[in-house]
């Protein structure tokens, strides 16, 4: 495959465990031509963390950009959580 696949996933620093479990999933059983560019939206993440993801590198090449959010981007985003969860949940 020549296309890259572009994956977007969404995370704060309380996530990134689960974030880095979806991405070595992804890792592991793509195929070896194809490439992968992940863009993390995130939120006052740590380097250190950011750095773990980039470790993973190991198991497949990939391309990564975290495009860091801070919160007055998102003052006036609602946020209200039965929003957010699809009500109800």
């Amino acid at each position: 495959m020549d296309e890259t696949i572009n994956i977007a996933l969404v995370s704060d620093k309380n996530y990134f465990q689960p974030l880095s479990v979806v991405i070595t999933s992804i890792l592991k059983n793509a195929s070896g031509s194809d490439k992968l560019n992940f863009i993390i939206l995130c939120n006052q993440v740590p380097d250190e963390l950011k750095n773990k993801i980039k470790e993973l590198k190991t198991i497949k090449d990939f391309s990564i950009n975290f495009m860091d959010l801070n919160s007055d981007k998102l003052k006036n985003f609602d946020s209200d959580i039965q929003y957010m969860c699809g009500g109800g949940v």
